[in-house]
């Protein structure tokens, strides 16, 4: 099986000077079109629960779409959304993981999510996972917070 897909990310900015003098503005696009053998693709929608987190194991946790366990080798593709209202101010946090996968710096480190936004990590040589050592992604919220979670890769 084979993957291939594009990323698409425009920025648009205007930035007003204090003084009213001067207004720029800029365009950012990166467009990306990856193509990966042997790739799988995991989504789910999900919620958390009261006062818990959810975490996912890259390395024998996960299933695909036909009920076979997924074991990635590396991964090149996190994409996170957080789904909760805007009005209820929830920031989502991704990462913080005794053995998470080598996207942060250490264990500690995390990735705030405010609502209706989301956090993605594109590479193309593959984020390493390392069953046992550096094989997790945390999600904390609050209860009934939703979001989207989707990681494509290449299994073992």
């Amino acid at each position: 099986m084979s993957f291939t897909g594009s990323f698409r990310e425009v920025i648009k900015a205007k930035i007003d000077s204090a003084h009213g003098l001067v207004t720029p503005t800029a365009d950012m696009t990166r467009n990306t079109t990856s193509s990966y053998d042997s790739a799988t693709t995991y989504f789910t929608a999900d919620t958390t629960l009261t006062g818990a987190s959810d975490s996912y194991d890259l390395a024998g946790s996960l299933t695909d779409d036909l009920g076979d366990v997924i074991v990635f080798k590396e991964v090149h593709l996190i994409h996170f959304k957080n789904q909760s209202a805007v009005a209820s101010a929830r920031n989502m946090i991704v990462g913080s993981a005794l053995t998470h996968i080598p996207l942060f710096k250490a264990s500690a480190h995390a990735m705030i999510v405010p609502p209706q936004c989301s956090f993605t990590v594109l590479n193309d040589t593959g984020i390493p996972v390392t069953a046992g050592t550096a094989d997790t992604i945390n999600i904390f919220g609050t209860s009934g917070d939703a979001y989207e979670l989707v990681i494509i890769g290449r299994r073992t």
